[in-house]
């Protein structure tokens, strides 16, 4: 997933996160990604959410929250900050 905004852009940012992530979340739980892509049947799952900034405030907490809730489902998480885009390039 990627988060392009910068954190506390808006009272609903957390919950589209959110719903984005219940997306992900029922696409491996319900079986779509081991019948889409036998190949992954079996193996470990990363849902990682890729930022523009690293979390504060808030985010930190919904971000903590996030990761309890998917690592319950038996699937990792991981929150990597993207480097800025240099002008020009």
């Amino acid at each position: 997933m990627i988060e392009q905004r910068a954190w506390g852009s808006g009272p609903q940012q957390f919950q589209q996160i959110e719903e984005k992530i219940n997306r992900y979340l029922g696409y491996v739980l319900d079986g779509h990604l081991a019948s889409h892509y036998p190949q992954y049947e079996g193996k470990r799952v990363w849902i990682r959410l890729d930022c523009a900034e690293e979390p504060h405030g808030d985010a930190v907490r919904f971000v903590h929250a996030a990761g309890h809730a998917i690592r319950a489902e038996g699937l990792e998480f991981i929150v990597k900050v993207a480097a800025p885009a240099v002008a020009g390039k």
